[in-house]
């Protein structure tokens, strides 16, 4: 129980975090998918810089193999990867645009579409909610949630163990 611990102040940024799109920069769902499976997706540089991904399955935690590395070479995510070959504000853009597309046929890792693809069903309302009083009247008015879910489950949780807290919510946006 939480009862007479102190005061939690927890801070959130929106996009990516709490909200998975970005309507000020016209990022969709899909393309925020795709960043973050590529800031959890881990490979490493073949010969010429092209980056191959050396894992089954994301994970925030950077696989540790020998000594850190996978077969004699340096573990990095597709986003870390992105940020040595094209460094700098100047490149912000080229490197958003090959996350965004990064699990599409043809892509660094396209063998983990199947992993956005779930990651993008788990946004979905349930057919049985979709266009009902109570969904519009949550301001649910599309096939989609925005908010994700585990964020309101930490909120009830929270509540239900008597936990006094406060939210603080920024963005880096435009």
């Amino acid at each position: 129980s939480f009862r007479g611990s102190r005061h939690l102040v927890l801070h959130f940024d929106i996009n990516k975090t709490i909200i998975m799109s970005d309507a000020a920069t016209g990022k969709s769902m899909a393309d925020i998918a795709n960043h973050v499976l590529a800031a959890a997706s881990w490979g490493a540089s073949a010969v010429g810089g092209e980056w191959r991904c050396a894992v089954a399955a994301p994970s925030v935690g950077r696989p540790v193999g020998v000594d850190g590395l996978f077969f004699g070479e340096e573990l990095l995510s597709y986003t870390e990867h992105l940020e040595r070959v094209l460094p700098g504000q100047g490149n912000k853009e080229a490197r958003e645009a090959l996350w965004h597309r990064f699990t599409w046929t043809g892509e660094p890792g396209e063998s983990l579409r199947a992993h956005c693809d779930t990651f993008l069903a788990a946004l979905q309302l349930p057919g049985n909610v979709v266009g009902t009083a109570a969904a519009e009247q949550a301001g649910l008015n599309g096939t989609s949630v925005f908010v994700i879910p585990a964020f309101f489950n930490l909120l009830l949780h929270l509540q239900s163990r008597g936990a006094s807290f406060c939210l603080v919510f920024r963005t880096f946006g435009k």
